[in-house]
């Protein structure tokens, strides 16, 4: 094998393992359909930021952006369930406008069912479901020691 030839295999090696521990840390992510849909918006959006759509668009990518890399919405880098989905409340009344709410999803995360909800804060958490059209009273809420809040 050639000085150069071998060179090169072993720059190829090295990015393929740097590549691979990237992706065990989470810091990479392929995700087809992601990178679709920003595609689209990109290729179809007017870059007018003083079109309010366009202000949406832009802090929907962003918010999204946020939730799958940022720590504080994650409960295993919290700690807690509870403190994770009460990032996740504030965080979205916080960046995105009042319309996008309702159509927007918020991975909360919840106990046995989808009507038990952890939370730390009753009143965040009935607001933010008032909000999105949902009926805080048929909803159950538990703190970090698994204690019943209602």
């Amino acid at each position: 094998m050639r000085r150069f030839d071998k060179k090169i295999n072993i720059e190829k090696v090295n990015l393929l393992a740097e590549e691979r521990f990237l992706k065990s840390k989470n810091l990479i992510n392929e995700n087809i359909d992601e990178v679709n849909m920003y595609e689209t918006y990109l290729t179809e959006a007017k870059y007018d930021l003083n079109d309010d759509n366009e202000v949406g668009e832009v802090k929907r990518m962003l918010y999204n952006l946020a939730l799958e890399n940022l720590p504080q919405f994650n409960s295993s880098k919290t700690g807690s369930k509870a403190i994770s989905n009460d990032n996740k409340v504030i965080f979205t009344t916080m960046i995105l406008p009042k319309g996008f709410l309702s159509s927007t999803y918020v991975p909360l995360d919840y106990r046995s069912s989808d009507y038990e909800i952890w939370t730390n804060n009753v009143e965040l958490m009935k607001n933010y479901l008032m909000s999105i059209g949902k009926n805080p009273d048929e909803y159950t809420f538990f703190d970090d020691k698994n204690k019943q809040l209602n």
